[in-house]
């Protein structure tokens, strides 16, 4: 069935409002998404109609897979909210225990948003937020609460499934095609410069590539299940390039007089398993387009597709943990103080807002925003209700065309390519809504200014909070390096490690690639320029050099008494220095000394001891302020 046209304003128009002709189109179906959504809730005859719309806001995305991704999850994550919610108020009849049960549900909900992977952690701030929904009514206007939540938790699943119906079918999907047609690029890219002179202006562009491409992974593998299949392919080709471009940058630190004999280098042949793997990659991920799914599972068998570590962020989840958990705690007790629906709208604000801002990477940037959104969304709110919902109360039709107007300037300001108009417009949005009360008597004036105020009071306190909370990048750089020395101590527990363990390969991947995306963060007196020795890959391939050494001390077979001995007098100072860059510069001249004091045919063991003095001297020169924490390293 085609849709009618829709009628495009003038350019001019367009340019003011920042939105695209397509932009237009899906600001105009979020609103008919909302309001139809209202309209069944409240035809229906549920309380609080108004939940119904505050879905569409946030379920809506940009791709469709993202779009039934994330709608699935707030399903999943609304029901069980709702159900922890309900158990809790059965089992915890006393307040103040209901409010530390809850308090300690959201603050795990809010610690788990960034210990799982992708549009998952979705769900997992839904389960906290459900349960506040839930418990925060009952605990502080106990009066018909229970039919309250159900009403609420109701209208959630209308909301989802009415932006599904309405926006699925005119979402596109993701343009993985070019996605993966990047990664190819990049893949060739790295391919080719790894037979090149070395350059560390390209080698942090490549890595500038990796990151942003990691980031939007999980947008682009959601919601079917094509996609996710060419995930492992994607962090297999991730592994590969960062090992590629660590061997290339200690090949390229090289003198040119340090050609070795390439079938005992191991960084060469190393290298030469990598681009194979690389290469490898680059074909699953081709056939991973079409229904290819045995051949990538055969490359993973085989071993050819080895990827990425687990990574888990324990330090947002802290953070968020703390942040979620701490601000329901405090506002619900407070709320327990100031019982009434004001009191209510308070306490739920400020658990939503910190459940928002602690699923962020950077709350402390989007703060204000938050703040600037609310502040749009309840002073409309407020102006809806004292001039427009008095004369709205006549029936269902007029209550429906007092929202139309706010509603198609919500859907329109939410699809601007303005980020300064899109994000605040999402929390304006939602606020209104909330704020608005549509659909509820007629209250008077006072009532009105109390619950916008407390609304304003919710939010001003969360951002206030995410502000005064410690939340530097510099911080996640130091973390990473601090993760990627604990791994490196870690070598030490088994040794040798067995031939061919890709074991540090995955774990200091996955770290270097966090390292990466904080690296400009390392040091404000510009260590952190392209041009420095010190950089990203520096740790990663202190990894690989401390497994060399392990080799070289233990292979009795292949190397000399000699060269095992250097080695293990190199192992003993690199484990000392570890983590500690003002004893790197130290270790990296008793390297150096080893070396020398090497006869001239110990060609192999001297190259080694050579690549770890410059890889120390790399780390030392970051000037970093990084270390393992106590207790991890052996």
């Amino acid at each position: 069935m085609d849709m009618p046209a829709t009628p495009t304003p003038p350019p001019f128009l367009l340019r003011v409002l920042g939105l695209a002709p397509a932009g237009l189109r899906h600001g105009l179906r979020l609103a008919l998404a909302a309001w139809l959504a209202f309209a069944l809730a409240t035809a229906l005859g549920l309380p609080n109609a108004f939940w119904a719309a505050m879905p569409i806001w946030v379920v809506a995305q940009a791709s469709r897979g993202l779009l039934i991704e994330r709608g699935i999850w707030r399903v999943a994550g609304t029901l069980l909210g709702a159900a922890v919610g309900f158990a809790l108020l059965r089992l915890l009849p006393d307040p103040v225990t209901s409010v530390l049960a809850l308090a300690l549900w959201v603050g795990l909900c809010g610690w788990g948003m960034h210990r799982v992977r992708g549009v998952l952690s979705y769900g997992v701030m839904l389960a906290g937020m459900t349960a506040s929904v839930v418990m925060l009514p009952a605990l502080i206007v106990p009066e018909h609460a229970t039919a309250l939540a159900l009403s609420r938790v109701a209208c959630t699943l209308i909301g989802v499934l009415m932006v599904t119906l309405v926006t699925g079918l005119f979402t596109p999907p993701a343009p993985r095609q070019d996605y993966e047609a990047q990664w190819a690029g990049l893949a060739h890219e790295v391919t080719a410069q790894a037979g090149q002179p070395h350059d560390p202006v390209r080698e942090n562009e490549r890595l500038a590539q990796l990151v942003r491409l990691e980031g939007q992974l999980p947008l682009m593998t959601a919601g079917t299940l094509s996609a996710h299949r060419s995930r492992p392919a994607i962090e297999a080709l991730l592994r590969a390039s960062v090992a590629v471009l660590a061997e290339w940058r200690r090949l390229g630190r090289r003198s040119a007089d340090d050609a070795g004999r390439p079938d005992r280098d191991p960084v060469r042949a190393r290298l030469a398993t990598e681009l194979e793997r690389l290469a490898a990659a680059s074909r699953a991920l081709a056939a991973a387009r079409s229904d290819a799914e045995a051949t990538t599972g055969h490359l993973q068998a085989q071993g050819a597709l080895p990827g990425l570590a687990a990574y888990h962020d324990r330090t947002r989840a802290r953070y968020a943990g703390l942040l979620t958990g701490g601000a329901t705690l405090v506002a619900a007790l407070l709320g327990l103080l100031w019982p009434g629906p004001e009191g209510e709208l308070m306490a739920l604000g400020v658990c939503i807002f910190s459940m928002v801002l602690g699923s962020l990477p950077m709350p402390r940037a989007v703060a204000p925003k938050l703040l600037t959104g609310v502040a749009v969304g309840v002073a409309l709110a407020t102006a809806y209700r004292l001039l427009v919902q008095p004369y709205a109360d006549s029936g269902l039709l007029p209550l429906l065309l007092t929202l139309v107007p706010f509603l198609i300037a919500g859907g329109l300001a939410r699809a601007s390519l303005r980020p300064g108009i899109a994000l605040p417009a999402l929390d304006a949005n939602m606020c209104f809504m909330l704020a608005s009360q549509a659909g509820m008597p007629v209250a008077g004036t006072a009532a009105i200014l109390h619950g916008s105020l407390a609304l304003m009071l919710a939010a001003a306190l969360t951002a206030m909070v995410a502000w005064v909370l410690p939340e530097h990048p510099r911080r996640h750089a130091r973390e990473a390096m601090a993760a990627l020395n604990t791994g490196i101590g870690r070598l030490w527990a088994s040794r040798p490690p067995p031939a061919g363990s890709d074991d540090w390969t995955a774990y200091g991947a996955r770290h270097t690639l966090r390292l990466a995306a904080y690296w400009s963060h390392v040091d404000a007196g510009g260590s952190s320029s392209p041009q420095t020795p010190g950089g990203p890959l520096a740790w990663f391939n202190l990894g690989l050099a401390v497994q060399d050494l392990q080799h070289l001390a233990a292979s009795e077979a292949t190397s000399s008494p000699l060269a095992r001995a250097a080695a293990q007098a190199a192992l003993a100072r690199i484990q000392a220095a570890v983590g500690q860059p003002a004893a790197a510069t130290a270790a990296a001249s008793h390297l150096r000394g080893l070396a020398e004091d090497l006869p001239q045919d110990e060609s192999a063991a001297r190259l080694l001891l050579q690549d770890g003095a410059r890889i120390l001297h790399e780390i030392a020169a970051t000037g970093a302020p990084a270390s393992s924490p106590p207790g991890t390293r052996p």
